[in-house]
């Protein structure tokens, strides 16, 4: 039974594929100084110069994936944020409704509340002109 491994992380296989274009650049150059006596100076500085452009083009390839990595980084971090706002925004709208339905249920409420308290007016207000009748007639 064979398990199968995770891949390593980006940066340790940045550092994998650049490390080969170090080696071949540090071996040409070692070649050419190890072989001075025997190549031209056309060759030597062909040599030199493919070395140092190898070299410039690794640096300037890493910088690349830097940024792009800072950049990936930055969306993805951007992007949780976002997904934070959905669910918090989804959170409120619930609240928020519920708040609405809770205050149309007190307006309901209140409204009842008067309409009772109306009836009570009129039931005490005829119950006093009753008692003042009684009173009237009883005198």
């Amino acid at each position: 039974f064979h398990q199968q491994q995770a891949p390593p992380p980006p940066r340790q296989r940045w550092t994998e594929l650049t490390a080969v274009g170090h080696i071949l650049a540090d071996e040409v150059f070692n070649y050419s100084r190890d072989n001075a006596s025997v190549l031209s100076e056309g060759e030597k500085r062909q040599l030199r110069s493919w070395s140092e452009s190898v070299h410039n083009r690794i640096y300037h390839t890493s910088t690349l994936v830097l940024e792009n990595t800072v950049l990936a980084t930055d969306l993805k971090r951007g992007q949780k944020a976002v997904e934070s706002m959905r669910d918090e925004m989804t959170v409120l709208r619930a609240r928020t409704k519920r708040f609405r339905d809770e205050a149309d249920q007190l307006e309901g409420n209140v409204e009842q509340t008067m309409k009772e308290t109306s009836a009570l007016q009129g039931a005490s207000s005829f119950l006093t002109s009753l008692q003042s009748l009684a009173t009237q007639a009883m005198e």
